[in-house]
Order: C-alpha cells, then sequence, then structure tokens
C-alpha cells in the first residue's frame, strides 16, 4: 500500500527503480533508458492510480436491475375477428418479471402506459397502430419477492370480450414501461418496455373449422334438382372418386345453384387424389354466396394450411354464422396440373 509521506516510495516503484538502475550499469543500455523510462513511469503511474480507488470493485452497472421477460422484443401480438354472430378473439397476456440479482426486499413492478410509445413505434415499424381507450383494458402490476429474482406473478394485459366490438380500428397498441420499488432495484431502460398490439379483422370463414363445428349436411339425395353452369350436377354428389369436374391448377370458379335459400353455414369439397396425401388436396378455396345471384357475400378464402381435413382427404370449409344463400360461388386451385378433378361437394345448411 502507498504510505501517506511523499518520499517513501511503494514497493511498485522501488522495483521500476531498480530496473532502471540494473540497466544503467550497462553502456549500450543508457540510450535505451532514455527511451524506456517515460514508458516505464507511465506504466508505474497507472499501477499506482489503480490503488489509490480500492472501492470502485464492480464492473459495468452497479444497479441491481429489474427487467420484462417475456420476449425478445416483449411484444405480444392478438388477433379480434368480428364476424355476423359476434367477436371472436383473445387479448390476455402476461410479462413475467425478473431481477438481475436476488432482491434485498420485496419489489413491487408497477406498469406506466405510455402512449406516447406509438407514434415512435409507428415511424420506426411504418404501422398505423392507435391507442386502445384507457377504460378498455386491465393491466396489472407484478411483485418480486425478497431473496428472489423471478416475480411471483407478471404484469397482465387483458380486454375483456364485451369490449372486442367497440374496436373498429385496423390495429391498436398499448405501450409500457415498469418502474421499480422496493431494496436496492432500479427498472431497467433496455428490456423495462413492453407493447400489447391488436389487429382486428372482419371474418366470415371460421378457418380450421371441423366437421363438428358445421350444421348439417345437406343429403346428396336432395341434391338432384341443383345446377352448376357446363356441369353434372350428378358427378360431385355420386361418391365416386373419379367423376367430378376439372378444374385448372391455378384456380376454376363454380357457381351452384342449390333453388332455395338455405342458411349455409359451411362447404366441403374433395379432391381426387385427397387420399394419397396432403400434396394431393385442393390448395385454396375462395367461397362467396347470394341469396339472388346479384347480390355477393364474399365470406373469404381459407388455403390448405388451414383448411380442416378428415382422414378420407374431405376438406371443410366453415363459417362462423349461417349465411342465406341459394347461390354458392367457390373458386379452387390445387397444386399440380394434372389432379385437378373436384370429385366431392356438399352443403352444410341450418
Amino acid at each position: 500500500m502507498r504510505e501517506n509521506s511523499i518520499g517513501v516510495l511503494t514497493q511498485r516503484e522501488h522495483s521500476f527503480e531498480n530496473l532502471l538502475l540494473t540497466l544503467s550499469t550497462n553502456k549500450n543500455m543508457k540510450k535505451l533508458i532514455l527511451f524506456l523510462a517515460p514508458l516505464l513511469g507511465l506504466t508505474a503511474f497507472s499501477f499506482t492510480s489503480c490503488s489509490d480507488n480500492e472501492t470502485y470493485d464492480v464492473c459495468g452497472n452497479p444497479d441491481n436491475l429489474v427487467y420484462l421477460s417475456a420476449n425478445a422484443t416483449n411484444t405480444y401480438n392478438c388477433k379480434v375477428v368480428h364476424t355476423p354472430v359476434g367477436e371472436f378473439g383473445d387479448v390476455d397476456v402476461k410479462f413475467p418479471v425478473k431481477i438481475q440479482r436476488a432482491a434485498t426486499a420485496d419489489i413491487t413492478v408497477k406498469p406506466i402506459i405510455d402512449n406516447s410509445m406509438i407514434d415512435a413505434y409507428n415511424t420506426a415499424h411504418n404501422t398505423k397502430y392507435v391507442a386502445v381507450p384507457d377504460n378498455m383494458f386491465n393491466i396489472t402490476s407484478a411483485t418480486i419477492l425478497r431473496d428472489t429474482i423471478a416475480g411471483k406473478d407478471s404484469i397482465e394485459v387483458s380486454i375483456d370480450k364485451a369490449n372486442f366490438a367497440s374496436l373498429t380500428e385496423a390495429g391498436y397498441m398499448i405501450p409500457f414501461t415498469i418502474e421499480a420499488t422496493g431494496g436496492d432495484s432500479k427498472a431497467s431502460e433496455d428490456r423495462g418496455t413492453g407493447y400489447v398490439i391488436i389487429t382486428t379483422s372482419t371474418e366470415l370463414i371460421h378457418k380450421g373449422a371441423t366437421r363438428d363445428q358445421l350444421p348439417p349436411v345437406i343429403p346428396r339425395t336432395s341434391m338432384g334438382t341443383w345446377t352448376c353452369e357446363g356441369q353434372n350436377i350428378s358427378k360431385v354428389s355420386d361418391g365416386n372418386g373419379y367423376s367430378g369436374w376439372s378444374y385448372d391448377y391455378s384456380g376454376s370458379t363454380f357457381i351452384i345453384d342449390v333453388k332455395e335459400v338455405k342458411k349455409v353455414g359451411g362447404i366441403s369439397v374433395w379432391n381426387r387424389y385427397a387420399p394419397y396425401g396432403t400434396p394431393y388436396r385442393i390448395t385454396s378455396v375462395e367461397l362467396s354466396l347470394s341469396a339472388d345471384g346479384t347480390n355477393w357475400t364474399d365470406c373469404g378464402t381459407e388455403t390448405l394450411s388451414e383448411m380442416y381435413a378428415d382422414s378420407n382427404g374431405y376438406q371443410y370449409v366453415g363459417l362462423y354464422g349461417a349465411v342465406a344463400a341459394r347461390y354458392i360461388k367457390i373458386k379452387i386451385a390445387t397444386r399440380y396440373s394434372w389432379d385437378g378433378l373436384l370429385a366431392e361437394f356438399r352443403v352444410f345448411a341450418e
């Protein structure tokens, strides 16, 4: 340790002085001494300076930081779907909280809503999210108990389904930062920000709907009077997988007249080679319905990855609610040009 007397050398300084004396006894080294002495003196100064600051023994940020650990970006994406029979979706997410080192006391982690962050996010990501009104969502605080590093609960953000109908914009955001109180805690600036993003859409197709979620099927025996321009209805209602309507692999449209208005809740389609596996099934179905053949309701499009298919290869397109229709327009496509044959077509109606 350095002594208080200015005239007393430290142990490190003695070692450098002895080195210089040894070198000076050699005539050939004198010139080298003139070059090295300033460098060695600088090094000695750096060592002795470090010894003067003995209380600074922590490298980096000495704060015990509290942070969110939901995912890489602390962002959750939720979806609300508006349908003729009501709203569907789920907005109920949890942001786990943690602290770097065991808490010295119980810590309260409080979320602070900051809607000013929305404009910055929209600018950075080229989005157009708007704020959710304060009275339409719930957000809770979390607690980290003493001697632990993970919260006993999480910050939870939720919107009651009763409020879904009021979410009429295309996209919403609930942004917040955190405030930590208790013990030696401090909220992290880098990992203390959370985002809940809600996108909305109006849809009729219930993607992934199974057979059990559809209304009763119209029997094949009731399809005899139906018509489709340029096609024989019996070829898609005889249960024969080798007869049907040919269609272009990039997409062909058929309009079926069921002769009376039905409350249509879904359809099923069956491609000729569907039993051979997923690659041979219909890749997309675009469905539209009309009561008069003039005014159409576009229900949407369901793709192969979204459609439910049973063990026999029948693919189902269901609706969230029944739509009054006499005419059913379908545009279907497949993967390969040589296997486009709609072998079976069924309608499910109330």
